[in-house]
């Protein structure tokens, strides 16, 4: 392994009034470290929140299907996906939280909604549901390897279409 140097970015003033400056001491990040390591708090319920939300997005696009996508708001679907990627890791689903990133890196690309988007969206839905009522932890074993690459696979091929 080559060794780099680290390019140090100074912080503006206007951070370092609101967060400080200095070093974080090495027995404080061990200990938060520690608490993450053995977070046992349930993630169902905080992810039934985003997962709800995300089935809104999915049925009003749902509804406006017969007359074209043009008034789907993409956020509706970027907030949801978001908070599952953003969370997922901390509570020990890691394979959410890839799968979410994927579909997320599609959204940001997306400049509106689509048959092929709207699907993907629904096999996100579906799969979260599996992940979560399997108890997929972690990277979820050989079943989460499988799904991941499936993820990947699908939101590669229709970047490549778009």
């Amino acid at each position: 392994m080559t060794k780099r140097s680290a390019k140090v970015i100074k912080a503006s003033k206007a951070l370092q009034m609101k967060v400080g400056t200095g070093t974080i001491d090495d027995q404080v990040l061990e200990k938060a470290q520690k608490l993450m390591d053995e977070n046992k708090i349930d993630f169902a319920p905080l992810a039934k929140e985003h997962v709800s939300a995300l089935v809104e997005a999915i049925q009003d696009a749902e509804s406006k299907e017969p007359n074209g996508y043009e008034n789907v708001d993409l956020a509706s679907f970027s907030t949801p996906i978001m908070n599952l990627k953003g969370n997922a890791g901390s509570f020990h689903y890691q394979l959410i939280g890839d799968i979410s990133g994927a579909v997320l890196s599609l959204l940001e690309h997306a400049d509106r909604m689509d048959k092929k988007l709207l699907e993907i969206m629904q096999v996100l839905h579906k799969t979260i549901l599996l992940i979560m009522a399997q108890e997929l932890k972690g990277l979820g074993g050989k079943e989460g390897k499988q799904l991941n690459i499936a993820f990947q696979e699908l939101c590669t091929s229709y970047a490549k279409g778009h």
